[in-house]
Formats: C-alpha cells, structure tokens, sequence
C-alpha cells in the first residue's frame, strides 16, 4: 500500500484549471507520476497532495489540465479556472473534452474499486495514491488511469472524500482531429 501524509481536504474547494502552457509542478507537492507517450506526443500525469495534474505535449502545443483543492499559478491566463464542468474545446489539431462529477460514496464506491484495480493491475497507466484510513475505515484516494486508442488518450481519475462521503471522477480525452 502507498502511503502519504493527508491533510483533510474537501470536494467543494476543488478548482478546474485548463491553461496553454506547461504549468510549474513546484507548486505542487507531488506525490506520484508518469510520463504517457502516445502518437501525438506525451502526456505528464502527476498526483499531487492537493488532486492531480495532466500537462499535455504534442509538438508546439502544451495543455495543463489541473484539478486541484489550491489556486494554481500560471504565467499566462487559463482558458478557464474556477469551479469543475464539462468543459469541450479545440486547440490546434488536439480536441480535448473534460467531464468530472460528484457521487455519493454508496453510488461511486464499485467504480472507485474497479478503477483502482486497473491502476494495481496495469490494465491502462495508472496512478493511485492512499492517505490514511478515516475514522470509518474509508481510505481517501486519488487514482488515474490512462488508456491510449489511436489517437484518442483517455483518463479516468478518482477522488475520494470519505470525510464528506463522496466520491469525484473526472474523464478526460484529448484526441488529434
């Protein structure tokens, strides 16, 4: 099991931000990561102590998708920051499509489960990060699992809360169109 320090975050303070550059990780505290190479070019995936960061590269074009309980720095302004939702756009060649939603611990739990298996079992690249069990024995987690298809890069993340008893999954593509 991977253990890391955690501090009592909430569902509600977690911030989506979408910029057009390689954003600096020495903001973060990161706790895991991996580099993705995919037809186009490569992705960076990273779980950070406050969620997760994708910084994705494909020849002039840089994409930072992060989602994350802190205000990130940029040295540009993001396409967006603020509150998570779906979020549809086109930057040069690459489409990139962000989708997150909050459930219910009982609702999410199965799918939490099945997603931090395919991260343990290889299935897909994956990530996944566990902070000490709560009072309740629910484990707050962070998961990522990527999954390459041609051109078509898709990860799957999870965000587990069991102090509020929810659970955020977020999906991300990014495809050359």
């Amino acid at each position: 099991m991977q253990v890391a320090d955690y501090v009592d975050q909430s569902a509600k303070d977690l911030r989506f931000t979408l910029a057009l550059e390689a954003v600096n990780e020495r903001q973060f505290t990161v706790l895991r990561r991996r580099r993705l190479i995919v037809s186009w070019g490569f992705v960076e995936m990273g779980i950070i102590g406050e969620s997760h960061f994708l910084i994705f590269h494909a020849g002039d074009i840089t994409i930072s998708e992060i989602f994350a309980c802190i205000e990130v720095k940029t040295n540009s302004t993001p396409i967006i920051s603020g509150r998570p939702e779906a979020v549809e756009t086109k930057v040069a060649d690459l489409g990139y499509r962000f989708v997150p939603q909050i459930t219910p611990w009982q609702d999410g739990s199965e799918a939490l489960q099945l997603l931090h298996r395919h991260a343990l079992q290889g299935r897909g690249d994956g990530l996944y990060c566990e902070f000490p069990a709560t009072k309740n024995g629910r484990v707050p987690t962070t998961v990522l699992v990527a999954n390459v298809k041609d051109d078509t890069l898709a990860i799957r993340t999870a965000h587990a809360y069991p102090n509020e008893e929810l659970i955020v999954f977020t999906h991300t593509t990014v495809e050359r169109r």
